[in-house]
């Protein structure tokens, strides 16, 4: 993944990448269609987990942002407080929900599809 950022306060100007094969050839092989201007840098990612929650973060309209060091090289991301990781599987029913539907299955037994 590459991103392209502002110099002055880290915010991303443009993100550029894809999914597979994400190897560090890939990577090094994503070029700018433009040269940089003075005032931005680009920070190429290699690690896979943090583009993918890049790419999620993006999704979810968060903020995201490029820490530096003190000699203005990047380190990381910052992504804000409103990420969040994207579910695997649906949450569980909860007890209620669970009885509620054991309820309902009972009476359709009991007295067919008509009852409410």
């Amino acid at each position: 993944m590459l991103v392209v950022y502002d110099k002055s306060d880290g915010k991303i100007i443009s993100i550029s990448g894809y999914s597979a094969p994400f190897t560090k050839e890939a990577v090094d092989s994503i070029a700018l269609a433009e040269p940089l201007a003075p005032e931005h840098a680009e920070y190429r990612i290699y690690d896979e987990e943090t583009a993918r929650r890049i790419w999620n973060a993006l999704e979810q309209g968060c903020v995201i942002t490029v820490i530096v060091d003190a000699d203005g090289n990047p380190k990381g991301i910052h992504i804000d407080g409103n990420y969040q990781e994207p579910q695997e599987l649906p949450p569980l029913p909860t007890l209620e929900e669970r009885v509620a539907a054991l309820e309902e299955l009972e009476l359709e037994r009991l007295f067919g599809d008509g009852v409410e």
